[in-house]
């Protein structure tokens, strides 16, 4: 009597036909069931054709969620109910493996990634606070080897997954630092990075803006992080929204030369506790068009060539807006 998976005794053909017409749940299980299933799978190289993916990581609670060629669906969530033991539930499914709850998620998405070929439309990592995380630090701890875990899947994949949008919630520079570069390059559109915190930190940008995919990414935007960061960075995106400590007048100066005939830029939406200089604005930029009695502060710039402006506006609540404005006919 043969031994092995009967599957395995199907000839190559009928087992490709098999393949085909199995969702990423029924893969997933096969791989777990014999090892000649799990490198038969994985030699047959399939794509997944994953459109959404995110990854949340909680305090003893995580989940992955995927949409599928824009038709599947599928979540499976972990739950840690023991130190080492793990609910895994999925489709109304539940069953116990012993294992840490996110050593249990990296396990599946090294099998999901593994068979990822095309482009992931949009991709969340989630280290996610909220009012019961008590300690941070001990929170930064746990998270550390699911994350060192989680850049070894990315880093050791035959060719780098392909993201256009890219959202991580996070603490800190070192969690980004873990995934983004292991992400290709070539295929950044949008960097999205929240602060895991409900309050409002700090977030240097120092490694992050000599990586490939800032410089190849036409939007970046922040949510209650200030960053820090030398402004000759920003300017080729076409979208930027983030908060600064500071901005200078001649900060200001810069970007109005920068992005007046910068081919795609659409707007900066930028917010600072105070102005650097402000009484030099004046006196780099011009007069205001709307004067310099108002409080709300609008300078405009034709665009050489082109029939609109460069507008930046100073409010007084110490957010600048700089756009590009269609010239009225």
């Amino acid at each position: 009597m043969p031994s092995g998976s009967p599957l395995l005794l199907l000839p190559d053909l009928v087992m490709d036909e098999v393949l085909k017409n199995l969702d990423m749940n029924s893969l997933l299980t096969l791989k777990k069931v014999s090892r000649g299933l799990r490198v038969y799978i994985s030699r047959k190289k399939l794509d997944f054709e994953i459109s959404t993916l995110t990854i949340s990581v909680k305090k003893d609670v995580a989940s992955l969620t995927l949409h599928i060629d824009g038709k599947q669906y599928a979540c499976i969530e972990y739950g840690r109910t023991d130190e080492n033991v793990t609910l895994v539930s999925s489709l109304q499914k539940k069953h116990s493996v012993e294992m840490d709850y996110l050593d249990a998620v990296c396990k599946d998405l090294e099998i999901i990634l593994q068979h990822q070929k095309s482009v992931i439309l949009k991709m969340e990592v989630l280290i996610s606070g909220g009012p019961e995380i008590n300690n941070f630090d001990v929170f930064e701890h746990q998270t550390k080897k699911f994350l060192a875990d989680l850049k070894s899947i990315l880093k050791y994949r035959e060719s780098p997954i392909k993201v256009e949008f890219f959202k991580m919630e996070v603490l800190n520079q070192n969690q980004i630092m873990q995934v983004l570069p292991f992400l290709d390059a070539k295929t950044m559109d949008t960097i999205l990075l929240n602060n895991s915190r409900q309050s409002v930190n700090s977030l240097n940008l120092n490694q992050i803006a000599n990586l490939d995919q800032w410089k190849n990414a036409t939007a970046f935007q922040t949510e209650r992080f200030i960053v820090s960061q030398a402004m000759i960075d920003f300017a080729h995106f076409s979208y930027t929204g983030t908060n600064f400590e500071t901005i200078s007048a001649g900060d200001l100066l810069y970007l109005k030369e920068a992005l007046i005939g910068k081919p795609g830029f659409e707007e900066m939406r930028l917010r600072c506790r105070f102005i650097l200089n402000d009484k030099f604005l004046v006196e780099l930029l011009g007069e205001p068009v709307n004067g310099l009695d108002s409080r709300l502060k609008v300078w405009e710039f034709d665009v050489p060539e082109e029939k609109r402006k460069l507008r930046i506006k100073v409010c007084p609540c110490m957010s600048i807006i700089i756009s590009n404005e269609e010239e009225a006919l």
